[in-house]
């Protein structure tokens, strides 16, 4: 239960992370594949992303309101069928974001993120248990222009129970070449090979709560959702195109990978996933 709790950590502080730069991204396209493994009862992953982020800076205090919507596909291929009768293969989700960033005093920031989803095979309507929440409240200090700190909290329903989880995070640019990201889960190591390439350190994640419009069952027990979470590293490589546009390249392999059938919270049908080679690739527009 204890490492169960340590990898979902892990993935807040990424989503957090992801969330808080948001700013910085104003449209994006994303693509990521990962293997079936060995198993006999396999599954690969494909997930094509979109999302698009409208910045309003606010002229009576120099804050900036961020609207960002997100839209996303993906695809479960079996190795065998699971035999449930229903689509357990094709899922897309909706996700809004508000958020606020409040400039303070001495290079502090304060921003806030709020973000509703929803994730389903949208074989037929949804109902409100079907929205996700992700909520993050962070202070940001500018030390000098070579040292950022972030910290602080997050609630998500996206996870399984809903807790709070805290966050933690430093910017610390070395030279020219060298920037690092110190923290906890969080880390990651970049290097400036040209004036518009990065080759860098890579932690992927995906995590999916995917609900089902209409109930499955699994002999007499009933499946009304799906949860899925894969973590690896490798390396990426960031190629600036242009001014405004990003092209970024990553690869590597798959560390931890867990997929269940789920009525509500119990598991009623566990997948063994072998660790596997995973991909991305995405463009992006940012300020």
């Amino acid at each position: 239960m204890m490492k169960k709790y340590i990898i979902v950590f892990f993935v807040l502080c990424i989503s957090i992370t992801s969330k808080a730069q948001m700013s910085k991204d104003l449209a994006g396209v994303d693509y990521s594949t990962i293997g079936k493994g060995s198993g006999s009862k396999g599954a690969g992953f494909e997930k094509y992303s979109f999302r698009i982020t409208l910045p309003k800076r606010l002229k009576s205090s120099g804050d900036m309101l961020l609207n960002k919507i997100e839209y996303s596909k993906t695809n479960i291929n079996y190795k065998s069928d699971p035999g449930l009768g229903g689509d357990v293969s094709n899922f897309y989700s909706v996700t809004y974001s508000l958020g606020y960033v409040h400039k303070l005093k001495n290079d502090w920031a304060l921003i806030s993120t709020l973000s509703p989803s929803v994730s389903s095979n949208f074989s037929s309507s949804i109902n409100w248990e079907d929205i996700r929440l992700f909520g993050m409240l962070m202070v940001s200090k500018q030390i000098n222009p070579n040292k950022k700190l972030d910290f602080g909290v997050a609630y998500s329903t996206t996870l399984g129970r809903p807790f709070p989880m805290p966050m933690f995070n430093m910017m610390w640019k070395l030279n020219q070449k060298w920037t690092f990201n110190l923290g906890f889960p969080r880390m990651a190591v970049l290097y400036q090979l040209t004036k518009n390439t990065t080759l860098g350190t890579d932690l992927f994640m995906t995590r999916d709560n995917l609900t089902l419009c209409d109930d499955l069952y699994k002999g007499n027990r009933k499946i009304d959702n799906l949860q899925i979470m894969n973590l690896g590293g490798g390396i990426e490589v960031s190629q600036k195109l242009s001014k405004y546009l990003k092209l970024k390249l990553s690869s590597g392999y798959t560390f931890y990978r867990q997929f269940d059938f789920m009525n509500g919270g119990d598991t009623v049908k566990e997948y063994d996933l072998d660790n596997n080679l995973y991909i991305k690739a995405g463009i992006s527009i940012g300020m």
